[in-house]
């Protein structure tokens, strides 16, 4: 019954994420950098929150070798951020895609292991989950955004 449950959460998500998506893709193009700058933003920050978390209490994330993967994903999304204002789009594409390497294995591990991501306290989203549904979105539109220019 437990992974009946874990299934249908995991499902559920894709449902929403699907949707919002389908909804970013609607909007224009002029804006669609404030959409990227937006998420990075917030990816910098959140993670920046939780990596500094790590420092004081140890296990908050879950570790790939040795390192912790909020570390990992915090400067992804440096690298991110840096890359946008550096309008280089191979870069962006490059990191994204590691970052959603690692993201899906921590999702999988969350919801198929012993191993859990840390969980946002008011609405019990796993960060490992909602950093895989961002760079999702964050390919998604730069490939919308790129193959869209004149």
């Amino acid at each position: 019954m437990e992974l009946k449950n874990k299934i249908d959460n995991l499902a559920s998500y894709c449902v929403n994420f699907s949707i919002f998506t389908l909804k970013l893709l609607t909007v224009k193009e002029k804006n669609i950098n404030i959409v990227i700058l937006t998420i990075l933003v917030l990816g910098v920050i959140i993670t920046g929150f939780i990596s500094y978390r790590e420092f004081f209490v140890p296990n908050t994330c879950m570790k790939f070798s040795i390192i912790p993967s909020c570390f990992l994903v915090f400067f992804y999304f440096l690298v991110l951020l840096f890359s946008f204002f550096l309008k280089k789009d191979f870069l962006f594409i490059l990191f994204s895609g590691f970052a959603l390497v690692l993201a899906v294995f921590a999702s999988v591990g969350h919801f198929f292991t012993e191993v859990k991501c840390y969980q946002f306290p008011i609405i019990k989203i796993p960060v490992c989950v909602a950093a895989l549904f961002l760079f999702v979105i964050l390919i998604v539109l730069k490939f919308y955004q790129t193959n869209n220019k004149k």
